[in-house]
């Protein structure tokens, strides 16, 4: 990744973070508030989206059939994965 690729990401997370956040600097500090499971959830949904990831809500059970509907849907041909994904 270069600097520009870099500096593009870091800005649009920021720009996500709204007025809570100036500049994120080289190795920012581990942020002091204390968030439940639901607010990190939001949280790491929206910084996701921020930098163009999509983010799909599945049940547990069902989140491999669903994957690969997506797969389908978008035409993807073929996707490298570790070989223990998907078992229990």
């Amino acid at each position: 990744m270069n600097k520009t690729d870099r500096d593009r990401i870091f800005s649009n997370l920021v720009s996500a973070l709204g007025d809570g956040a100036s500049e994120i600097s080289e190795a920012a500090p581990v942020p002091v508030k204390v968030l439940g499971q639901d607010e990190k959830i939001k949280q790491l949904t929206h910084l996701l989206e921020a930098v163009r990831s999509e983010v799909y809500w599945v049940r547990a059970d069902t989140w491999m059939d669903q994957f690969k509907q997506i797969l389908v849907k978008k035409g993807v041909k073929s996707l490298l994965y570790a070989p223990w994904t998907g078992r229990d």
